[in-house]
Formats: C-alpha cells, sequence, structure tokens
C-alpha cells in the first residue's frame, strides 16, 4: 500500500477542526467580536466537507489498485479503519451518556440511545443522530463510506481509465436514488430511521457521497509520487473557490426564502458538489506546489494540531466544553479563545495519550496484509 505522507494534509485537517469549532461556536454569535459576519461564521461547516472530501482521497490513495477480497487483506482493512475512529469515540461516547447536557427520558430510550450510539447506527435516525457527541454523526457517513470504498475501488481498479469518471457519476446518483428510495420507504413503514428526504441529503453518506468520490478522483488521476509543480497556481485556486463557496452559500441564506443554505437545493448543489470540487484543487496544489500555505500546513506546531484534530472535534461539542464554557464565560474576548486553546490542549493530552497508544497497540494486532500488487 502507498506509504507516502502528504504533510501539508495533516496541517489541513487542524484548520477544518477549527472551522467546525468557529461554526458552532460563533464568535459573531457569542458577542465576542466581528458581530457583523455571524452569516460567515454559520457557514463554516465547510469544515466538515474538507474532512469527506480528504477522507475520500486518503483512503483511494492508499488503496486504489490494491483491493482483495481476502479475508487477511479485509480484517486489516476494516480495522485500521476502526482501530482508528472507535477506541476514542467510544471512550467519549461513554462519558457523553454518562453525562448528558439534557438528561431525561424513558429506560427503553436511554437504552436505545446507547446501543445507536456504540454501534455508529445513530447516523441513520434523525431522532438520534445528534445525542451523545453531537457532532459524531458525521462518524457514520464516514464509516459508510469506508464499507462502500472496498466495492468501488475494487470496480474502479477493473474499469478503463475513460470511464472510471462515469462511475462515479453513476454511483453518486445510484446512492443518492437508494438513499431517497429507503426514506420513502421508512415513512411508508412508520420506521424510526431515515426520517425524511432534507435528513438523507445533508447527514447521510447517501446524500454526501459526492464529497468523497471527488476526493477519490483526485487520488486515482495522481501518480503514486507527484512531482513538484514549477509555478504554484492550484493552491491558491482552491482557496479562492472555497472562498467563493462559502460567499455564495452566504449569499444563498440572504434569498428571500428564509433558510439554512444546507436546507436550500442552491445551497446543496454549492455545499455537496462545487465545495467538494474547491477543496480537491486545493489539495492538489497542497500536494504537487510549493507555497507558503504548503509550508504552514507542514510546520510541526500544525502537524501536531492534524493529528490531535480528530480528538478535538469529538471535544469541542460535549462535557468538557459546557464545563469549560461555564467556567471561563465563552461570551467574553477572554474566555473565548482560553476555551479553545484548552480544549486543544486536552486533545493533544488525549491525542498522545489515548489515540495514538491504542491505534498503535490494536494494528500491531491485526494479521499481515497480502503482498501489495502494482496499480494498474
Amino acid at each position: 500500500m502507498s506509504s507516502t505522507y502528504f504533510r501539508p494534509l495533516t496541517g489541513l485537517r487542524a484548520v477544518a477542526a477549527l472551522l467546525v469549532w468557529l461554526h458552532h461556536f460563533s464568535p459573531s454569535r457569542l458577542g465576542v467580536l466581528l458581530p457583523g459576519l455571524w452569516p460567515v461564521f454559520d457557514e463554516l461547516h465547510v469544515g466538515v466537507s474538507i474532512f469527506f472530501t480528504l477522507s475520500g482521497f486518503l483512503i483511494a490513495h492508499r488503496y486504489a489498485g490494491r483491493i482483495r477480497w481476502r479475508r487477511a487483506f479485509l480484517v486489516q482493512y476494516l480495522g485500521r479503519r476502526l482501530a482508528r475512529i472507535y477506541p476514542l469515540y467510544l471512550l467519549l461516547t461513554v462519558v457523553a451518556l454518562l453525562f448528558p447536557d439534557s438528561p431525561g427520558g424513558s429506560a427503553r430510550y436511554r437504552l436505545l440511545e446507547a446501543g445507536l450510539n456504540l454501534t455508529l447506527l445513530r447516523g441513520f435516525s434523525a431522532e438520534f443522530a445528534f445525542t451523545g457527541i453531537a457532532q459524531g454523526w458525521s462518524l457514520t457517513v464516514e464509516e459508510c463510506f469506508y464499507l462502500f470504498a472496498l466495492a468501488y475501488l475494487w470496480v474502479q481498479q477493473r474499469s478503463f481509465p475513460a470511464r472510471r469518471p462515469w462511475l462515479a457519476v453513476g454511483s453518486a446518483l445510484g446512492l443518492l436514488v437508494v438513499g431517497l428510495g429507503l426514506a420513502l420507504l421508512a415513512r411508508r413503514l412508520e420506521l424510526p430511521v431515515l426520517q425524511n428526504p432534507n435528513f438523507v441529503l445533508v447527514y447521510t453518506f447517501f446524500g454526501r457521497s459526492v464529497e468523497f468520490l471527488v476526493g477519490a478522483g483526485l487520488a486515482l488521476h495522481l501518480p503514486p509520487r507527484p512531482g513538484v509543480r514549477p509555478h504554484p497556481l492550484y493552491t491558491y485556486l482552491g482557496l479562492a473557490a472555497l472562498a467563493l463557496a462559502v460567499a455564495a452559500l452566504v449569499g444563498i441564506t440572504a434569498l428571500p426564502d428564509p433558510r439554512p443554505a444546507l436546507h436550500h437545493p442552491a445551497g446543496l448543489v454549492v455545499n455537496h458538489l462545487l465545495l467538494p470540487l474547491a477543496v480537491a484543487t486545493l489539495l492538489y496544489g497542497l500536494i504537487t506546489e510549493r507555497t507558503t500555505v504548503a509550508r504552514l500546513l507542514a510546520s510541526r506546531p500544525l502537524q501536531l494540531l492534524g493529528a490531535s484534530s480528530y480528538a478535538f472535534y469529538l471535544l469541542h461539542q460535549g462535557p468538557l466544553q459546557v464545563w469549560l464554557g461555564r467556567r471561563l464565560d465563552a461570551h467574553t474576548a477572554l474566555g473565548y479563545p482560553a476555551t479553545v486553546l484548552l480544549l486543544w490542549a486536552a486533545a493533544v493530552g488525549l491525542y498522545r495519550g489515548v489515540e495514538q497508544p491504542l491505534n498503535r497497540w490494536l494494528r500491531a494486532r491485526l494479521p499481515a496484509a497480502p503482498e501489495d500488487q502494482p496499480r494498474p
């Protein structure tokens, strides 16, 4: 499997996590600073899209042309994904369930809530998607992609290059049709899953697959060891496109129809299609161009923050954030940055003391993967 490590992409994870924080805890809405920019902060959920597109790229770059339907490979592939995501998620989910922000509900409800959270199935239900660690809904989307990627990359590696874009388009459309069809079926059968089309489009892999597929498409068209472009272009083009996408989302919220951008058809097009293309352009630039942006993202501080970004993502909404917010008063110019800094310090501690050691321990117990085969 490809061992190429793109340092700027690790730093980009830190930026994406910070964007999600700014979306959930807008300094404008909290009255800390920049009161007129609250519409911009509200659209910084684009950090999640960056994570999704980056995940699609990394999985495809690592496994494209190497999918094997053998037990050893499947155990290692799925085991690595589980070792990366689940231990820290399990720990923090148990804490969140034991110390809920708003306790209540019957014993049956609490048991069902715990079961769906611990199995990562909560993301299929609008009722339970935001329970436990609220932002954990996105992990259900991630896990769905990991499973889908096995079949998708296996078919891609057996397809002619000219057919690969059409396979991506067909996959996205097929997943969308399946997701909406399941939502209609669930409504007819009165099942507590995929409750409405908007939930499917915004919070499930059926609606968010394009973000992953665009990242995977970049990986499939990238040489295993890409060279360095002499003149930087794509890095700054990608950043400009990202800024334009955010501006478009802000503009959509200003339309006469007062809906959040992600609940508007135009907003879905921008977020689910144009934004991933902008992110992929940026990724290509960070990989192939030597720029100030790439050097900054590859710096040691950003590498540490990027490595601990998953822990920060899980921590930034939850019992610790609530506890810090009450004691530091996040509505003040000192309390707000202090809350962020302490949360990230805790994230670094969790990464070094829990996430990284457990990941290494679990991966060391996985069976050896079959010998790599070259890309076709």
